[in-house]
């Protein structure tokens, strides 16, 4: 497989709904529909490419090394006593984290797996967990920029409804990311496909990513892109193989195939797409809620960090796409995801 990694610093803040495969893919179509004729963009939509979600990377401690985080794995915690008192404050700070260095997860997981973690390997800094002894100088931080609340059928802004002439005003939360920035990771199996991916990445580099960018936001340049060849990995301890255990990296429609080959998430979120997302908890038992058909102009999707079970082996993407709308304002969701092996123990 064709593999690329494409490293964004973004000049001003961006939307953090707007990470997701489905938004990023979209926005790569949309580019790639002003370089290539009609039957040439529908014959990329059948092809066989996955994105994973834009997630963070930070400058580390020289100026070639990069510190990449992932999304933490959806595992069960066990079970500790307030009486632990300080496992028990630091599961608590584990659960509210959103972000892993590659190099903590085989820490994070086998811990999990042993059911007690060290205090002095991992350490948990607004939101992200790297190693303790590991130098990441990212930072973040959030923006909020004011807006009137005005009424589009009269153009005005209504007044306080407490009395006085002070308008309501509402904001919009922007997340701004220093000494580093947002990657994501492709995956294809073929060289052309993985060419038109990029030229229209570098389009987008002029116009902008996600939302509002008529107002600035989303303006990128792309600090590196790296190429290789990705051959499937089966995660093994000892010279063993261990349990089929997957994270999910990207957004995922499962497939009819996915579904007839058992592929099920076994920890996971679900994000209703309309395009507004929602996120709802979810568990195997709510299997029938991926395969069921939901009212036009919406989908659901499991979202990265999820865990997936019961993958053949020598897979690395899943799903499918997905059709919504109707024949005048037709969408396709880009449901193909990216799975990565981690080594867990799930029951």
């Amino acid at each position: 497989m064709k593999f690329a990694r494409v490293l964004l610093s973004f000049k001003t803040g961006y939307q953090l709904s707007q990470l997701g495969s489905h938004f990023l893919t979209r926005a790569l179509l949309r580019a790639a529909s002003h370089l290539l004729s009609q039957k040439e963009l529908e014959e990329l939509k059948t092809r066989n490419f996955a994105t994973t979600d834009l997630f963070p990377w930070s400058k580390g401690e020289t100026k070639t090394k990069e510190v990449y985080f992932k999304p933490v794995p959806l595992l069960p915690f066990f079970q500790v006593s307030k009486e632990r008192k300080t496992q028990y404050q630091l599961i608590k700070q584990l659960k509210k984290a959103k972000f892993i260095s590659d190099s903590a997860m085989s820490i994070y997981t086998q811990s999990i797996n042993e059911q007690s973690f060290n205090e002095t390997e991992l350490r948990i800094r607004n939101g992200f967990i790297t190693k303790m002894d590991e130098e990441v100088k990212l930072q973040t931080a959030n923006y909020e920029r004011p807006h009137n609340q005005m009424n589009r059928f009269n153009t005005i802004t209504p007044e306080n409804p407490k009395g006085g002439l002070s308008k309501q005003l509402y904001f919009t939360q922007e997340h701004w990311v220093r000494k580093g920035g947002l990657y994501f990771d492709v995956l294809t199996d073929s060289q052309d496909t993985l060419k038109i991916i990029l030229a229209a990445l570098r389009l987008l580099e002029d116009k902008g990513l996600g939302k509002r960018i008529t107002i600035g936001l989303g303006d990128f340049e792309i600090h590196s892109i790296s190429t290789s060849i990705k051959e499937p990995v089966t995660p093994t301890h000892q010279g063993q193989i261990c349990s089929n255990t997957f994270l999910l990296l990207s957004h995922w429609i499962p497939s009819k195939n996915d579904i007839a080959n058992n592929i099920i998430p076994q920890y996971y979120r679900l994000s209703i797409y309309k395009p507004t997302s929602t996120i709802l908890p979810g568990t195997a038992s709510k299997i029938a809620l991926i395969t069921k058909q939901y009212p036009l102009g919406e989908t659901r999707l499991i979202t990265s960090g999820s865990i997936i079970k019961n993958v053949p082996e020598g897979t690395m993407i899943i799903g499918e796409t997905h059709e919504i709308g109707d024949e005048r304002n037709p969408s396709t969701v880009w449901g193909k995801a990216i799975i990565e092996p981690i080594r867990a123990s799930t029951k």
